[in-house]
């Protein structure tokens, strides 16, 4: 039986799939359900690619789309439902990868969770075998350890009324680049109304199919979003006391910092940096 797609309905989505520095396969797995998402009528495909590559996929508009991209030791993941209907761009293992957290401490409660890393296009990554740790301390002392491939997640009804806080997040990854992860976060809890840090996404543009820079010179992007318990707030976020973002060429023995949102490291004849921020906030 021969079938001719008809491109006219179809919607163009360029697909690009990287990887850290050398060749890899892998196994790219894609669920679509119609537009009756409460039906349930689902279609899965799978196919075996060559990394890296940037190809051309056509799919049906209107629909909802989630996937999967797994390497040997490795996957991405993006269970968030998607729905396309005009030509987009979706990357998969873009680096540096991120830590990502979703914190909230209210009167008596505490919520945390979040992934160990995450791509540029928050894909939720994955490491095989176990690589991550996330530990939270109250008033110096540890209430929570657990270690995971990717996520984490805390949750306790019955907190004091004032509060110290330090969360730390160590990962590993399995990957050339973007190797090794380290986050804390330190809050205090003062006894009245609810408490959400901002949250920070990295992105370094430019990079090629191997995550790496065609020149010396690297532009870092930060986008940092301030929430409250409506959502997102639009701008620059007001409780924001500083911010900084840093770089290493030594392994992190020493620090140089860069000044602003979207930076210029200028040339330098190291082929790795390390970077890090710095972010407080009232």
């Amino acid at each position: 039986m021969n079938y001719l797609a008809d491109y006219s309905k179809l919607v163009r989505r360029n697909g690009i799939y990287k990887t850290s520095l050398l060749n890899e396969s892998a196994w790219r797995y894609e669920w679509a359900d119609n537009k009756n998402h409460s039906a349930c009528i689902c279609w899965a495909y799978m196919w075996q690619m060559d990394l890296p590559q940037q190809r051309t996929e056509y799919i049906t508009p209107d629909m909802y789309y989630w996937g999967v991209l797994s390497a040997q030791n490795w996957s991405l993941q993006n269970w968030e439902l998607k729905s396309y209907s005009e030509a987009s761009t979706e990357s998969w293992n873009f680096q540096p990868f991120s830590w990502y957290h979703d914190l909230s401490r209210g009167s008596n409660w505490l919520s945390i969770s979040g992934l160990v890393f995450m791509d540029t296009d928050k894909h939720t990554y994955s490491s095989y075998p176990v690589n991550g740790n996330f530990t939270l301390y109250r008033d110096g002392i540890r209430i929570y350890n657990v270690s995971t491939t990717s996520s984490f997640n805390y949750y306790n009804s019955s907190e004091p009324g004032i509060a110290s806080y330090s969360a730390v997040l160590e990962g590993k990854s399995n990957q050339n680049l973007s190797i090794r992860s380290l986050a804390t976060l330190n809050f205090s809890y003062t006894g009245s109304g609810d408490y959400k840090p901002p949250k920070m996404f990295m992105k370094v543009p430019k990079l090629d199919l191997f995550n790496r820079l065609p020149g010396r010179s690297a532009e870092i992007n930060l986008t940092i979003i301030e929430e409250n318990e409506f959502g997102a707030v639009n701008g620059t976020p007001d409780l924001l006391v500083s911010k900084s973002l840093e770089y290493s060429t030594d392994d992190g023995e020493g620090w140089n910092e860069l000044p602003s949102y979207t930076l210029e490291m200028g040339n330098t004849q190291q082929p790795f940096q390390d970077l890090r921020t710095i972010l407080l906030s009232q």
